[in-house]
């Protein structure tokens, strides 16, 4: 049986940054720095990169989203034919200078402006198209629409998309530490009641996703998949609006504290290579996106939690999504009828949660 308090909604709105605010923020060194010591992201497309030469080896290829140009690199050093490195912020100034840097301006030219707006020369046509376009909980600030547009403009009919597809996953998690130092830390602050400054935490807690690392242990069930995106067919429109409805069986005697959010990404090839960021996974810069639940819930090992999980793409700011997560579990308690956990028999429990993400709430690191 699965107990609760009383039902519980929450709805949040926050603000996200413009179009020009979120270009420019990848102008930012530090997020740069962060992405390319993250070895277990750069290391796979490197890895997949020189294990399947016949890909790039005299082939044209577009990088969406440049950057530094690492990426960029790598493809060139495999033989690349000449490699186009779209970059939309100011940073692109830096990622020509890297290209020259490297003895490398025949091979790869620098392309500022977005992938909606730049030309490359006519007849163009991409036989790879490369981007790290991933946010946390994947979907995070809508680069995948401009990979979309890339693809449909310059993607050759047998053209590879690297990767070639993505699986954004679901899963109940306990973050008894988590809430311990986060909340629990303020009832007793050496020796004073701060309880007026943790309901302002716990009301920041409950309007955003907690962006942090979730260990095994702390997943309650096994992991459901929201979606799988084929990214050489996935059209704009399919990620407008992602429902999913998952049923959990518990695995754990536990506290329910809300839900984790990651994602594996495929590199299809003659050699294969995934880029896993769950929790089996070695730590990556994306860690896991946590979405708490208004209250805790205390489960049993063989409950059954039914969810059902609602993102939405913004439609006044398109890089940020809506989730809505809704928890509804009828208590069961056949075997127990004389008990007075009982009174709970036929009682629906709900615990809804809509958070308003936006780009601002965890800056520009995807």
């Amino acid at each position: 049986m699965m107990s609760s308090g009383d039902h519980n909604a929450a709805k949040v709105d926050t603000q996200g940054a413009s179009a020009d605010e979120y270009f420019s923020s990848y102008a930012d060194l530090s997020v740069h720095e962060l992405m390319l010591k993250d070895k277990c992201r750069t290391l796979a497309y490197k890895t997949f990169i020189e294990k399947n030469p016949d890909l790039f080896q005299d082939k044209v290829v577009i990088d969406v989203g440049a950057g530094t140009g690492i990426l960029s690199l790598f493809a060139a050093r495999a033989g690349a034919k000449q490699v186009y490195a779209i970059e939309a912020s100011t940073l692109s100034a830096v990622c020509r200078q890297i290209v020259t840097s490297n003895g490398l301006d025949d091979k790869i030219t620098v392309v500022h402006g977005r992938v909606e707006d730049v030309s490359l020369p006519p007849g163009v046509q991409a036989d790879v198209l490369l981007s790290e376009w991933m946010g946390f909980y994947l979907l995070h600030e809508s680069m995948l629409n401009s990979v979309i547009v890339a693809r449909d403009r310059w993607l050759s009919p047998d053209g590879v998309m690297v990767p070639s597809a993505a699986t954004l996953y679901l899963c109940p998690v306990s973050m008894k530490d988590y809430h311990q130092e986060n909340v629990d830390f303020w009832r007793d602050v050496y020796g004073f009641d701060y309880e007026p400054f943790q309901s302002l935490v716990l009301q920041r807690l409950r309007s955003q996703p907690v962006i942090t690392t979730v260990g095994p242990g702390q997943c309650l069930a096994r992991a459901e998949q929201v979606v799988r995106l084929d990214l050489k067919y996935v059209d704009a429109e399919d990620v407008l609006t992602i429902p999913g409805r998952f049923r959990f069986e518990l695995q754990q005697y536990a506290i329910l504290h809300g839900f984790a959010c990651w994602f594996d990404v495929e590199f299809e090839g003659d050699v294969d290579v995934t880029l896993g960021t769950g929790p089996e996974a070695p730590e990556t810069h994306w860690q896991q996106t946590v979405m708490l639940l208004p209250d805790a819930l205390m489960v049993n090992k063989g409950d059954s939690l039914a969810c059902s999980m609602l993102l939405t793409q913004d439609s006044t700011n398109p890089r940020r999504y809506n989730i809505c997560i809704e928890v509804d579990e009828e208590a069961e308690d056949d075997d127990e009828e004389g008990d007075d956990s009982a009174t709970d028999k036929g009682v629906a429990m709900e615990a809804k949660q809509l958070i308003q993400e936006a780009i601002a709430s965890h800056g520009t690191t995807k």
